[in-house]
């Protein structure tokens, strides 16, 4: 069986939950809507758009994969939106209705309630689009007496879930290239997720890539979607990006040790013991995809993303429930970890409540 198929399952029956019950949730609304079968023809056009962008990529038709791409998820996006505050409305209307008659009596009141929330709704994913091209710097901090005395701080910059393919491309990683270079950075780590699918002319993500010099290196790992992609294509792209690949792997580039673990989706199995033996007294910083703690690969700090934040609020309350550690900086057992919101988007181009972002972390000695 194709390791996509669950996946794909998956996707498609929760997908048509969320329309079916957004569709029976607009219920006192329908009749002045007056959907016709041509509107609903589009809503079910809309419904399969990404799989079919995904069809037409496969096929190199890219112009009708990139349309299909930006419709398909931006109506993902305002469906989400429409699920988290019409689904309690629902369950509202259904209880008045069956428990005291209140909405059979006074139509004018449910129907005025339901076009408050879409009102609501149409607010929300308009600033969620907005947001959703928006990046941040986060800032943080850390003190280490694992840093050689002549170093005295070490600035790491990370980027994770960039997602380029068919929506993001040259114009999203200038906007990254951008933010990056005024930081300065000594290190530059990439935590998975880094492509998503065609990037067009990969050359010039190739010259984009190359203007960014960190003196330490730039060190990637496969997030799952790499895996979605073809591993042997992601490779060649980490390659002639200059990003070395530690997909169970580790490098001594200076001042710390890095290491990094490739995505369970690979097939890969963890490594027993990923940083050399005896190297407990050096800065040892672990680059995992998804935020789990690995208690064979003890590090003073493990990177990752994956979770995106949730990407749109309130789906951080999903992520959070497979992905118990939140975004942000958790202390482990053995370290801490870091966890980013990610710095593109998957599928909808759309953030609500969770900023995309770029981490700068600073390496300090002890005063």
């Amino acid at each position: 069986m194709p390791r996509w198929l669950p996946f794909l399952t998956l996707f498609l029956s929760t997908y048509l939950l969320m329309h079916l019950t957004v569709w029976a949730a607009i219920k006192p609304l329908r009749s002045k809507l007056r959907l016709s079968h041509p509107a609903l023809a589009t809503i079910a056009l809309f419904f399969f758009a990404p799989l079919l962008s995904r069809l037409f990529e496969h096929h190199n038709l890219e112009t009708l994969a990139q349309l299909f791409a930006w419709g398909g998820y931006l109506w993902m996006g305002v469906l989400f939106i429409s699920f988290s505050y019409l689904t309690p409305l629902l369950f509202w209307n259904l209880s008045l209705h069956y428990t005291s008659g209140y909405l059979r009596q006074n139509a004018t009141a449910g129907t005025r309630t339901c076009s408050i929330v879409l009102i609501l709704i149409a607010l929300l994913s308009g600033y969620a689009l907005f947001s959703g091209d928006r990046i941040t710097v986060r800032r943080i901090d850390l003190e280490t007496p694992k840093l050689p005395p002549k170093v005295p701080e070490l600035r790491i910059v990370q980027i994770s879930d960039l997602h380029l393919g068919l929506r993001l491309r040259e114009e999203k990683l200038q906007q990254v290239v951008d933010l990056i270079q005024p930081l300065a950075p000594d290190l530059i780590v990439v935590t998975g997720d880094l492509l998503d699918g065609d990037v067009g002319d990969p050359t010039l993500l190739y010259a984009l890539f190359s203007q960014l010099e960190p003196p330490m290196g730039k060190y990637a790992i496969s997030g799952n979607h790499e895996v979605y992609v073809g591993q042997k294509e992601a490779e060649e792209f980490f390659q002639k990006s200059g990003l070395q690949l530690l997909d169970g792997r580790w490098d001594d580039p200076g001042p710390l040790l890095i290491a990094g673990l490739a995505d369970p989706a690979s097939g890969a199995l963890p490594s027993q013991e990923i940083f050399p033996n005896g190297s407990e007294e050096r800065f040892r910083l672990l680059l995992k995809h998804r935020p789990t703690e690995t208690p064979q690969a003890l590090s003073d700090l493990q990177l990752s993303g994956h979770t995106h934040g949730g990407q749109i609020a309130p789906f951080n309350l999903m992520t959070s429930l497979a992905h118990p550690y939140p975004p942000g900086l958790v202390r482990l057992s053995n370290g801490w970890l870091y966890t980013s919101r990610g710095t593109g988007t998957w599928g909808p181009p759309m953030r609500l409540f969770s900023p995309a972002e770029i981490t700068l972390i600073r390496l300090q000695r002890p005063q």
